[in-house]
């Protein structure tokens, strides 16, 4: 299934895109989250903006250098997100039946694999229970998300510096590159796959 983002309202001021990204603006970027150095000249731009710019400059760059990284990545925020938001209705709406019976909300939480009995009152009580029982599962599965996306960013760590980026590239190309800091970030994916 493939993720839509939104792209923010922006500015009328230019920020690097994956075509024109100097490598060594990428690895700085990548190494501080220094979003700023994505604009080009003297503008102001949201963190929304460079946001949406960064993501759509990674995941331009996992295309082209065949990395699936960010899409991992994405996949593991989604998921966690999914997690928050499903413990957070269920958590709510298991309190408001605490308080009274609601059978819109019953049938919320039927719907959602959460049964409440509502034959008895020892029953309600009871169902209520069980399903708050299993809504804090939730939370068990969300931590357990949350950890696998930072061990997956911590294996990641720091990007290489320029120096040890272009010698790699140097010694698999068997030549030196003169270009390195003007290189864009689309070329060396071009250069890394020998075209």
């Amino acid at each position: 299934m493939e993720k839509l983002k939104k792209k923010p309202k922006s500015s009328s001021a230019k920020l690097y895109s994956y075509d024109d990204i100097l490598l060594k603006t990428y690895i700085d970027v990548a190494n501080t989250n220094d979003l700023t150095q994505l604009i080009i000249g003297d503008t102001s731009h949201t963190i929304d903006e460079l946001t949406f710019q960064w993501e759509t400059i990674v995941e331009a760059n996992s295309k082209h250098s065949g990395n699936n990284r960010f899409s991992i990545y994405q996949n593991l925020i989604h998921d966690y997100a999914g997690l928050i938001a499903s413990q957070t209705i269920v958590s709510a709406s298991l309190s408001i039946l605490f308080w009274r019976v609601d059978q819109e909300i019953i049938n919320d939480c039927n719907n959602r694999g959460y049964v409440i009995d509502i034959s008895s009152s020892e029953a309600y009580a009871r169902s209520i229970k069980m399903a708050e029982s299993r809504c804090k599962n939730l939370i068990t599965k969300a931590e357990s998300k949350r950890k696998e996306i930072e061990r997956q960013f911590s294996e990641r760590g720091k990007i290489q510096s320029l120096d040890d980026v272009i010698g790699f590239l140097e010694l698999s190309l068997g030549r030196t590159i003169l270009d390195a800091d003007t290189m864009r970030l689309a070329k060396y994916n071009r250069l890394k796959k020998g075209e």
